[in-house]
């Protein structure tokens, strides 16, 4: 069980916690404020799905953990580095040990353990497997008109004090994350017969957490070889409760699990 596992690697996070009080005190870096840009959800995501650097260090007993480390930009601290400590199954962290952020880049070197790993490719989560799908006309025609309907649903159904609808573009970054890592999937059939997947995912935008939804049809992309795409028709951010147990519908093909 998750709580186990946390009581077991107690220790072990209590170590690196002292590590790092250690370095930002040799680097006087004790009180950063980007600090508090750790646990942000986007941030996280993009250091764990996409590490620009990777070293593992294997200890006395043959325990071997991953360092991840990737630079990024923030509009409030500007330029900065995320770095995690973390065990690793087929290339994906299974156990965050520790997680931090700073503006130094003497402090992150303190991370930089271990032997440098010089193809990080395996560790990215990326959309390897999917292909460039061609659509016809039809299909461009039967999307556009959905894509109608639903925005026209969804102004109706939001609240005034909701997020903005102009401000929707400011949130098409987080739609890869809500794609490849989705907390839920949920799929039902729509008024017009067309297989509907709504990928809902919990987001964190300047510090304040919001649900984002990708709704999707499925089209057939050849009779031959039985295979299908998903075709986004809308995506959007809210921070109303009512109107995300209005669009979790439908059957549960996915569920958020504790990681």
């Amino acid at each position: 069980g998750e709580s186990c596992i946390e009581k077991f690697y107690k220790p072990l996070v209590k170590f690196y916690e002292t590590k790092e009080e250690k370095w930002r005190e040799k680097h006087n870096l004790k009180n950063e404020k980007v600090h508090e840009l750790v646990g942000q959800s986007y941030f996280t995501n993009e250091l764990l799905h996409r590490p620009s650097k990777v070293f593992c260090y294997t200890n006395g007993f043959d325990q071997r953990f991953f360092s991840f480390i990737r630079e990024m930009e923030d509009e409030k601290y500007g330029t900065f580095y995320l770095a995690a400590i973390c065990f690793t199954i087929d290339h994906r962290p299974s156990f965050i040990v520790a997680m931090t952020a700073t503006s130094s880049a003497s402090l992150i070197k303190e991370y930089e353990f271990g032997e440098q790993i010089e193809n990080v490719t395996p560790f990215h989560r990326s959309a390897q497997n999917q292909e460039q799908v061609e659509i016809n006309e039809e299909t461009l025609m039967q999307l556009e008109n959905k894509k109608s309907n639903y925005l026209a649903d969804l102004l109706e159904k939001r609240s005034p004090a909701d997020i903005p609808f102009e401000s929707f573009h400011l949130y098409e970054q987080f739609m890869e994350t809500t794609m490849m890592d989705p907390d839920e999937i949920y799929t039902k059939k729509d008024r017009d017969g067309d297989k509907i997947f709504t990928y809902i995912k919990a987001q964190d935008k300047d510090g304040i957490s919001f649900y984002h939804f990708i709704i999707c049809m499925r089209i057939e992309k050849d009779w031959n070889d039985n295979t299908d795409a998903l075709l986004p028709v809308i995506s959007f951010p809210t921070l109303d409760g009512e109107l995300y147990k209005y669009y979790k519908e439908g059957d549960l093909v996915s569920g958020s699990l504790k990681n």
